[in-house]
């Protein structure tokens, strides 16, 4: 709605719509509802319809702990998140990102870049001023079974997805695309959570490709 909204005060040209991790749900409801207006999608580490079965158990346990807990128990996990806030303000921003990032090396080496870590700093304390239900809310979106938003879009899509991955494995977004006949995924070599940073000249390229289009 907002973007509805906020777009015909902006331009009535074509647009591409880019999606970073949990928020292609929304992107793909955004660019079906823009009809012609859009243009094509990027689709930036990605998420897809999460299967129970398939893909939480090859999740890191915090990933699969918020996954589930948005879905069955959010009460329990709100209260969760708000003991975790004050703990981890309490120890420090920097020992969270790498907590955060345990079960990902890659991301733990790029943290030692002073300009990635300011960016997942300043991100990781946005989140927090959002407070926990505004996680869990995101999370119910991440959950949500949004297949069939996607397969109302008829514009081009493209997906690039980091072979180091730490919440949804690359061989699952490739078996996903696949299945619904889109492009082959553009794998970002160790690629990672933190990937649009790392490897941002690749996400620069393609998103300038697809807006020249």
């Amino acid at each position: 709605d907002d973007v509805m909204q906020l777009l015909p005060e902006i331009t009535d040209e074509p647009v591409t719509v880019i999606a970073h991790q949990g928020g292609t749900s929304h992107a793909c409801r955004i660019a079906f509802a823009l009809g012609k207006q859009t243009r094509n999608m990027v689709m930036v580490g990605a998420g897809i319809p999460i299967d129970e079965k398939k893909h939480i158990p090859h999740m890191g346990v915090q990933t699969r702990v918020a996954a589930l807990g948005v879905k069955y128990t959010p009460r329990i996990l709100e209260t969760v998140i708000h003991i975790g806030i004050v703990n981890w303000l309490r120890k420090g921003i920097k020992p969270y990102a790498e907590h955060l990032f345990s079960n990902s090396p890659t991301d733990q080496a790029f943290l030692e870049d002073p300009r990635i870590y300011a960016i997942c700093e300043a991100g990781i304390l946005h989140m927090i001023e959002q407070g926990a239900k505004a996680i869990i809310h995101d999370g119910k979106a991440a959950m949500a079974d949004w297949e069939h938003d996607f397969l109302k879009l008829t514009c081009p899509i493209k997906w690039l997805h980091g072979t180091k991955d730490p919440i949804m494995r690359y061989d699952f977004v490739q078996d996903f695309v696949g299945t619904h006949d889109g492009a082959p995924v553009q794998l970002v070599e160790n690629g990672g959570n933190t990937m649009h940073l790392s490897h941002s000249d690749i996400f620069h390229r393609v998103i300038l490709q697809a807006v020249a289009s």
